[in-house]
């Protein structure tokens, strides 16, 4: 398999996971945006920052790798969303004797 393919997956899959991570662990959904902006930021510019000491050759890649990220942040905060609006909804169901 090519390793930019590679490479670009396991950055989408970071992202994904490191934005869904604060959904599932905070109950409070307001937290939990906030948490989860706040890691998704750090992760990109931890991303920009190892891209500017690393090895030239991989110029080209880094966009992609930076836009698969990002795409995959947005989709674990609006997955992350639904999980809360899930949550809230069980809560208020009446709940079986």
């Amino acid at each position: 398999m090519d390793p930019q393919i590679i490479s670009s997956l396991c950055c989408a899959l970071v992202g994904l996971i490191v934005s869904l991570v604060p959904y599932l662990v905070l109950e409070n959904s307001r937290s939990a945006d906030r948490c989860a902006s706040s890691v998704s930021a750090t992760v990109l510019l931890f991303a920009a920052f190892l891209r500017s000491h690393g090895p030239p050759q991989d110029l080209e890649i880094f966009p992609q790798l930076l836009l698969g990220n990002a795409l995959a942040a947005l989709a674990g905060h609006l997955l992350g969303q639904a999980i809360m609006r899930l949550r809230m909804i069980a809560c208020r169901l009446p709940q079986p004797l």
